[in-house]
């Protein structure tokens, strides 16, 4: 068994190095094309079994500082599900999976259900939009910065994305789509903001609007953002708006007894904007068209925007990975579904898989 001290090491390990051989024909192939097919069949193979082994076979036990909340949720598992209290507090949806897996199953496969849930949903999804192609969307999302994390630590918040995005699977079965999307909001009550983003990017069509709105929150946020937050944290906690307590942790300064330093966030909203200025790119310059992908962008920035509103909370990434884990597809969509979209467009799918990959080990090697 790998030792926790290093388990997720090895993980990014693994996974660098499939991911690096596996895009390698990339940067010398003139088109997709003429990618080897033996790569994208078992690129997809390695990384599909080595995300959902390495999430689901982690140590239920393990130190918070090396596997999150997981401890946590074992805790849960096995001390609180007898109390029907908990479940009419928690998150019923994941209450009930929970519920579900101590009476029928145990801790170690209850992991590897959850890392089935949270990873199937994002291959499916990849293999439905791009086909034999799907090898390289589904890349970015498990090389995308928050993935692991929301995998092994924020479980919740994890399933409730993978759920949401199972429900972008059945777009075209609308009942059911939305059916899947209000499931989501049972894993996690903090889906609301993505579900009134992806509801509101019905109404609000013109990206480019929604992008100089994008922008002119990014410099009202860094002039006054505490002073929105507080106002926000008032409302939300003192009016009975929502009666959560784990929403005070987000506009605490000091959690558990720890001092929680709250800034303004300039690598992130670095790295949120690149899929906004791509998304303009493709759609503006490029002129690529697609109400599907409008709608998915549109969702992306709006809901992006709320974060950039609230960036002074205290788990400002929670807030942000409600736009964050549709990012890989507003990356990658036109170039996977529009040929010679750009110049060199194997290259250049090449590079933006590498700057996630590269983005991601930076800032787990920089913590």
């Amino acid at each position: 068994m790998i030792p926790v001290e290093i388990y997720t090491t090895v993980y990014y390990t693994a996974l660098s190095i499939i991911i690096l051989l596996g895009i390698f024909p990339l940067f010398f192939k003139p088109n997709l094309e003429s990618f080897p097919t033996i790569n994208l069949t078992v690129t997809n193979l390695l990384l599909l079994t080595v995300t959902i082994l390495f999430i689901g076979l982690r140590d239920p036990f393990g130190n918070w500082r090396y596997l999150g909340d997981t401890s946590h949720y074992t805790d849960i598992f096995f001390n609180y599900m007898d109390d029907p209290v908990y479940g009419i507090k928690s998150d019923y949806g994941f209450y009930l999976l929970m519920l579900f897996s101590k009476e029928y199953l145990n801790i170690y496969i209850f992991y590897i259900l959850c890392s089935v849930l949270y990873v199937g949903p994002i291959y499916l999804l990849c293999k439905k939009y791009f086909k034999e192609y799907a090898l390289f969307a589904f890349i970015l999302f498990v090389s995308s910065m928050s993935f692991w994390s929301f995998g092994i630590n924020g479980v919740r918040n994890g399933l409730a994305t993978s759920v949401f995005l199972l429900g972008i699977y059945f777009y075209e079965k609308k009942w059911l789509m939305y059916v899947l999307i209000l499931i989501s909001l049972s894993f996690h009550k903090s889906l609301v903001l993505s579900i009134i983003a992806f509801l509101l990017a019905m109404k609000f069509t013109n990206t480019l609007i929604l992008i100089r709105i994008w922008l002119a929150l990014v410099f009202i946020s860094y002039a006054f953002g505490s002073q929105v937050e507080t106002l926000v944290s008032n409302l939300l906690l003192n009016s009975g708006i929502i009666e959560d307590k784990r929403v005070d942790t987000y506009f605490s300064d000091e959690i558990d007894g720890a001092f929680m330093e709250r800034s303004y966030r300039l690598d992130f909203i670095i790295y949120s904007g690149i899929a906004i200025l791509l998304a303009y790119y493709y759609k503006y310059k490029k002129g690529f068209q697609d109400i599907f992908y409008d709608r998915i962008v549109n969702t992306y920035i709006i809901a992006n925007t709320i974060w950039v509103f609230l960036i002074y909370a205290a788990y400002t990434n929670r807030i942000a990975y409600l736009s964050w884990f549709i990012m890989p597809f507003v990356l990658v969509y036109p170039l996977l579904k529009q040929k010679k979209l750009v110049r060199n467009q194997s290259l250049f799918l090449a590079l933006l898989i590498l700057g996630s990959l590269t983005f991601t080990l930076l800032i787990y090697f920089k913590s």
